[in-house]
């Protein structure tokens, strides 16, 4: 959604599908929203499922509580500072090697993890 809408410059309603990442999983941006979103935001970046599991379990392993839609910050991250073209997008970004990123989770991973658990016994 943030995609197409940035690459129109405008809100674009796109169709969604089925995720683990349930909080972020709207096919409409908002419209109170969206002007602070486009002046506001550098890039946007989409991210897989996996990506987003994976980084739950890696925030887990330090002994952080995150679910799918707090570690896709993480996850979001990995993509914009890896693969083959993280230097273009670091320069972009003006990410250098000093840069100091924060990233944001509001979601607890108790009900996720949980869930992960019995779906893989």
């Amino acid at each position: 959604m943030y995609s197409a809408s940035f690459s129109a410059v405008k809100a674009t309603s796109i169709a969604t599908g089925e995720t683990i990442m349930l909080g972020l999983n709207c096919g409409t941006v908002s419209s109170l929203a969206w002007p602070d979103l486009l002046a506001g935001i550098d890039a946007a970046i989409a991210i897989q499922d996996r990506e987003a599991d994976k980084a739950v379990h890696d925030l887990a392993q330090l002994g952080v509580s995150s679910g799918p839609c707090g570690a896709a910050t993480l996850a979001a991250l990995r993509g914009v500072l890896g693969g083959p073209h993280a230097a273009k997008r670091r320069a972009t970004l003006q990410l250098g090697s000093d840069a100091v990123v924060v990233i944001v989770s509001t979601e607890g991973s108790h009900v996720y993890l949980d869930t992960a658990v019995e779906e893989a016994s």
